[in-house]
């Protein structure tokens, strides 16, 4: 691609500068299931640009050469080195995989002036196979060329397995009784469809007893919620709704119960009862959803799922650094898992901020979410895990209760596009 700056000259120069770039990918992470196993699916790529002079014309006034290589949710490169005119050497840089890259190249003279310069902005993922880059010149010596190749970049993660969906948007709040409509289900639905294959909700009541429904319309596999609270009447009537929308034939499977235990909103007792009444009703699998530690001290809960059991897992909220996050995870989940034989264990929620607050040694940031999101992912498909990423969409509500994080978990934001975090990685 050819890019020509206002303010210089376009007398060619009989000078080639070339530049090669080969990109080697180092996976970050080992893969996982609940859908086809990713192959070779980068962070970063190892880019090794080979600089070699010819000798078609004198380029002695080249000193030194400064390369800068930047985005969006990468660390700036920036390096500079002496340019010798009869070698032939290789630099290379860990850089960042993802759209809108810009690639800067000056060339200075012994004085450390600018004598060539020249970049572009090129997206470094599948697909892309060619850089070029114009280094112009402000004296009448015209220009030299410069490309960059980049080769077989390894295709993103493309659409995961499935997502938590709760369809609020501004000025609605579920503590309030925010009534949702079905338009506004479809409309969020319609989004999130060509991403995952699977959904769930967290509840029966306010117009969410829709999801279910609305969402196998769009072939998508449903896990509908019952929201229990220490309110038996609420209760009861989030009950009677979910075993109406099963009989409907909307819905695949039922969770009776959303980290109950963890808040110690009911006894371990109580939430069985629930969980029996549901499955004494309906011909789907019913289960319940807590955080993996919960579970693992409930058996008698556990034994009561069928088929399978919802393990939800927040290394964020435990404060676990992000290089320790996927072990976390894993380790919650295999203990879980030997406890329960013969029962599949499903990620039931989990997922990391894009901004926030720093708990203890877990920082939310929009690095720190892509970095999750990729192990978790790739863990997952290796290992046949279905996950449910928490969550679909930013949720402005939350923060009143959660603090500014709250507001921060979707892979879309609160108007519905997808955040760049998961651009990168998803398309």
């Amino acid at each position: 691609m050819k890019r020509r700056r206002s303010g210089f000259t376009l007398i060619e120069l009989a000078i080639v500068l070339g530049v090669i770039a080969i990109i080697a990918v180092t996976i970050a992470g080992c893969g996982g299931g609940g859908g086809d196993k990713i192959s070779n699916t980068p962070q970063f790529a190892t880019v090794n640009m080979t600089f070699q002079s010819t000798t078609r014309a004198p380029i002695t006034d080249i000193k030194t050469m400064t390369v800068t290589i930047s985005g969006s949710y990468m660390n700036d490169i920036v390096d500079t080195f002496d340019f010798d005119t009869l070698a032939t050497f290789t630099k290379s840089y860990q850089v960042s995989v993802g759209v809108n890259r810009k690639f800067h190249i000056d060339a200075k003279n012994e004085a450390g002036e600018i004598i060539y310069k020249g970049e572009t902005i090129k997206d470094v993922i599948a697909g892309v196979n060619n850089v070029a880059v114009d280094l112009y010149t402000t004296e009448e010596f015209g220009k030299v060329n410069v490309d960059i190749n980049i080769p077989n970049v390894p295709s993103s993660i493309g659409p995961i397995y499935g997502m938590c969906f709760s369809p609020y948007m501004d000025g609605q709040d579920p503590n309030f009784l925010s009534q949702i409509g079905e338009q506004q289900i479809v409309d969020r639905l319609n989004i999130i469809a060509p991403w995952c294959q699977a959904v769930r909700s967290f509840g029966c009541g306010d117009g969410l007893e829709r999801i279910g429904a609305l969402a196998k319309t769009k072939g998508m596999y449903v896990i509908i919620g019952v929201w229990l609270s220490d309110d038996k009447p609420v209760n009861d009537q989030q009950i009677s709704r979910a075993i109406a929308v099963a009989s409907a034939g909307g819905c695949d499977a039922i969770s009776v119960g959303s980290e109950v235990l963890e808040r110690g909103d009911l006894s371990a007792a109580e939430l069985i009862g629930y969980i029996k009444q549901v499955k004494d009703a309906v011909s789907v699998p019913v289960t319940t959803a807590d955080t993996a530690k919960a579970l693992q001290v409930n058996p008698t809960v556990c034994a009561e799922c069928e088929e399978f059991i919802l393990a939800n897992a927040y290394p964020y909220w435990e404060g676990v650094p992000i290089d320790q996050a996927l072990n976390s995870l894993k380790s919650g989940y295999e203990s879980l898992a030997a406890s329960n034989p013969g029962k599949e264990i499903i990620i039931g929620e989990t997922g990391w901020p894009t901004s926030g607050d720093t708990i203890i040694q877990a920082v939310a940031n929009p690095e720190n979410a892509r970095r999750y999101f990729t192990e978790v992912t790739e863990w997952a498909r290796t290992n046949n895990i279905k996950v449910y990423w928490f969550e679909a969409f930013d949720e402005s509500w939350k923060a009143a209760y959660e603090g500014p994080q709250g507001s921060a978990w979707g892979i879309f934001d609160k108007n519905g596009i997808m955040k760049q975090t998961y651009r990168e990685l998803m398309f």
